[in-house]
Formats: structure tokens, sequence, C-alpha cells
């Protein structure tokens, strides 16, 4: 991962929620698409596979300049964490 010796990766932090959709892709991928564009194909609604797939053509459509690699994480369910001896249970409200 990277060219040099030593990388610093991005770093984000955040709670967890099915259906949340990650995007790890290689330059190859993000250097033909633009953000807006790889919202629009994320927020489809498609098996995480078929959404890879349309990613990668539509790159290699607008030339496919570099070697092109895309995963997509779905959460499916999150499970609560496990509660040390000082913390509390919070309240979640069901989903609507």
């Amino acid at each position: 991962m990277g060219a040099n010796n030593e990388v610093l990766p991005d770093i984000y932090v955040g709670a967890l929620k099915p259906d949340d959709l990650f995007l790890l892709a290689s330059d190859g991928l993000t250097g033909m698409l633009e953000d807006p564009e790889l919202g629009e194909l994320l927020g489809a609604n498609r098996p995480p596979q078929e959404t890879v797939e349309m990613l990668i053509t539509e790159a290699n459509r607008r030339g496919g300049l570099d070697n092109i690699t895309a995963i997509i994480v779905r959460v499916d369910s999150v499970d609560a964490p496990a509660l040390g001896p000082n913390d509390t249970q919070p309240i979640v409200p069901p989903r609507v």
C-alpha cells in the first residue's frame, strides 16, 4: 500500500449502522471517478459485487489509466459493544 517506505493511512472514526457501505479502492478507480459519481453508484442499493463490477466497468470506460482494485464492505448488523464495569447500556430507539 503506497509507493513509499512509510505510508500514513487516512483513519476515520464513527459509529457503524446496518446498511453502511465502505469502499476500499485503489487510485485506478478513484482517479477515474469523482466522489459524487462514486456516491451515486454506491447509493443504488445493489449487491456489493454488482456495484464493484459497475465501478470498475465505468472506470475502464473512461480510460482505465491504472490498475483498478475495489472492495465494498456492507454492514449487515451491528452488535452492541461489550460493557465495562463502569459503562451503562445506551438506549437505542427502534428503527422505523
